[in-house]
């Protein structure tokens, strides 16, 4: 079975990355998070890998951190969640935020995620919960994770005072919180809630 994978990048584009690894193009899907992290083609990357085999075909999954392995090997065993949904739930939510969505049952940031309707998303509170926390507590926090940011520099108070500046625009409650999230991991320059709520009106 194949954990990790070191090479070189020969391509990168929407979520899918080849490596050649000693003469062997692999080529693997990643969540958005992990295909922004990768570098530019011709340079060395160091994936963790996901193997599933299926009767029709063989997959590999690339994952940057070791907890976004976690989640998604405990996303799938949740009933209706293939690797595609899965990859999806991680490309929509930055890891603590889907934990502390999942722990905390909000409903509105999980069935915010593209496939998630409110069955499915209660489904993943029951299942998960429990098993999640195992996995937070066992890794450490990544950066700002201690001091409660989604984003590089963006807090939790930020993307609430973001999402309530969309509602108020007309924004429904749910595509908000999906705007202010993707907002948050395209947001360039300082992070500030003005500038926030700009990029997130992007993406409505």
């Amino acid at each position: 079975m194949i954990e990790l994978l070191r090479g070189t990048v020969v391509s990168r584009e929407h979520n899918h990355v080849v490596l050649d690894c000693a003469g062997v193009g692999y080529g693997l899907e990643v969540p958005h998070s992990t295909f922004l992290s990768l570098p530019e083609e011709g340079t060395e990357a160091r994936l963790l890998v996901h193997f599933r085999m299926s009767e029709s075909e063989i997959s590999l999954y690339g994952f940057a951190t070791e907890l976004e392995r976690r989640l998604f090997r405990a996303l799938l065993g949740v009933q209706s969640i293939g690797p595609k949904l899965a990859l999806v739930l991680l490309s929509t939510l930055p890891a603590g935020e889907m934990i502390r969505a999942i722990r905390e049952e909000d409903l509105v940031v999980l069935t915010s995620v593209p496939g998630i309707g409110e069955k499915t998303a209660k489904r993943l509170c029951v299942e998960l919960r429990g098993p999640l926390t195992k996995i937070a507590e066992a890794m450490p926090p990544g950066p700002g994770e201690a001091e409660g940011e989604i984003a590089p520099g963006i807090t939790r108070a930020m993307r609430d005072q973001a999402v309530a500046a969309l509602v108020q625009l007309g924004t429904k409650p749910a595509h908000a919180v999906k705007a202010v999230s993707r907002g948050a991991r395209t947001l360039a320059g300082e992070p500030t809630v003005e500038r926030l709520i700009v990029e997130s009106l992007r993406h409505r």
